[in-house]
């Protein structure tokens, strides 16, 4: 993606390089940013992942109120306000990301979790972010109707268009996927495997899951790693810190 083109909504499949395209688009021009993403595990991501090749990028979580000084700042939108801390002008000099753009649209309007904040949150998001950044880049795999029409709001209050591109390409596009009609045959698959995810609906699967793996492995194979419940995700999140390195997932 050619990032350069001013505000931009990019439409595109998980997997096609919106993420790291922009993190190549920072480094090649050198400027300040701000990433605003809606889940935690998101930001360690973004963190590990940028600060491979950027310096001075930090994180929310870590730094609690950020410094102007670094070269990017990477933040959860509860976390939001914390940015009101900076001087006048410092969001103007920055690009400003929002990966998984529908997802934080639907937050903000709608997550419980927000409670008594929200208002301030928007007010925040619209205000500050949307009418002083120095560039917008909106990006997800889906773009609801809801998200257009913030943006169309946005376009209204700032006076100027965004540029929004649909990427036709798919990801997985070709690859073959087999379907299992029952848990013993995929559990058996998963045996012969060297990598797996499981994604389960209950804790009570995952950890049969978990067991019945574990009484086919032998003692040298790589260890299964089992995230049960929201309480473990940041002792999740401090032992393994790129969670591509986790072969064996429930």
């Amino acid at each position: 993606f050619d990032f350069n083109q001013g505000n931009m909504i990019i439409q595109s499949d998980t997997g096609t390089a919106k993420t790291s395209g922009f993190k190549n688009y920072i480094k090649n021009t050198n400027q300040k940013f701000i990433s605003i993403v809606s889940r935690r595990i998101l930001a360690v991501e973004q963190y590990n992942d940028f600060n491979k090749n950027l310096d001075g990028v930090v994180d929310y979580y870590e730094t609690g109120f950020p410094d102007s000084n670094h070269q990017g700042y990477i933040t959860c939108l509860d976390s939001l306000l914390k940015l009101e801390s900076w001087s006048d002008g410092e969001i103007n000099k920055r690009v400003v990301f929002l990966d998984e753009f529908n997802s934080l649209v639907e937050y903000m309007l709608s997550s419980p979790t927000m409670g008594n904040i929200r208002v301030d949150i928007i007010e925040f998001v619209i205000e500050e972010i949307f009418m002083k950044a120095k560039q917008i880049i909106c990006v997800d795999a889906d773009i609801s109707d809801i998200s257009i029409n913030f943006i169309k709001y946005i376009e209204e209050m700032r006076g100027d268009k965004f540029i929004y591109i649909v990427n036709e390409a798919t990801h997985s596009k070709g690859v073959p996927a087999q379907e299992y009609f029952s848990k013993r045959s995929l559990i058996e698959e998963a045996k012969q495997s060297k990598a797996f995810i499981f994604a389960c609906d209950s804790k009570t699967e995952a950890i049969d899951i978990k067991k019945q793996l574990q009484e086919a492995q032998d003692e040298d194979e790589d260890e299964i790693v089992i995230i049960v419940a929201r309480d473990d995700i940041p002792k999740a999140m401090e032992k393994y810190l790129n969670f591509n390195k986790i072969k064996k997932l429930i």
